[in-house]
């Protein structure tokens, strides 16, 4: 059983099994655990997800007519400056859509990460723009250049283009089947994105 199981991990995270290299650098507890996390939860989703999605579902209804209330809020915006907008986040919420593919806690939360690290990079391009400036900045996983408080509405932002009817979903399972401790920047990821979710369904905005 445990050979078997070592040899579906190992193709889950694309290593060859029969090479003894690679073979050891599975037996790291590290590589185990994730191996173990995506395998149990891929099972998990396949059998649940239909379930979380009927769990969630008044929610998420609550959650998009929110989102169109928000968009009618921030409607004071020039149609060209909103256009803009989602074009300059177009990779990001490439990204964030592919939560809906994902099977594994581990990896819906490493998606979200992803889609920060690009929203947070189109952010910076954007401040730099601004400035006059042609230096280019490269981001990288471990900084955090932009504060908080606009890396959260600009995530809310991004939500409410997404068009995405399993939000709420999606954080629930990311949640529930979480077996390994996220790392701080994929914590702080995930965060952000049940922070912009809760600020959405929470707000109660009026209708203009």
């Amino acid at each position: 059983l445990w050979i078997t199981f070592v040899n579906e991990a190992c193709q889950i995270l694309n290593i060859d099994s029969s090479r003894k290299q690679h073979y050891e650098q599975l037996t790291t507890r590290q590589d185990i655990e994730l191996a173990s996390e995506i395998f149990i939860t891929g099972n998990v989703y396949t059998k649940n997800w239909p379930a979380i999605l009927t769990h969630t579902e008044i929610k998420d209804d609550q959650l998009c007519q929110e989102i169109v209330k928000y968009r009618r809020k921030t409607a004071i915006l020039s149609s060209t400056a909103a256009s803009t907008k989602v074009d300059n986040n177009t990779q990001a919420l490439a990204e964030l859509k592919k939560l809906d593919y994902l099977k594994s806690s581990h990896e819906k939360a490493t998606c979200i990460r992803t889609t920060l690290d690009l929203l947070l990079a189109t952010m910076m391009q954007q401040q730099q723009q601004l400035c006059g400036s042609g230096i280019t900045v490269k981001y990288t996983k471990n900084q955090q250049p932009i504060a908080a408080d606009e890396t959260l509405t600009s995530f809310i932002d991004l939500l409410t283009q997404s068009d995405m009817k399993n939000i709420v979903a999606h954080e629930y399972y990311i949640i529930t089947f979480k077996f390994l401790h996220l790392p701080q920047d994929i914590d702080y990821a995930v965060t952000t994105f049940r922070a912009s979710i809760e600020y959405l369904y929470e707000k109660k905005f009026l209708s203009l």
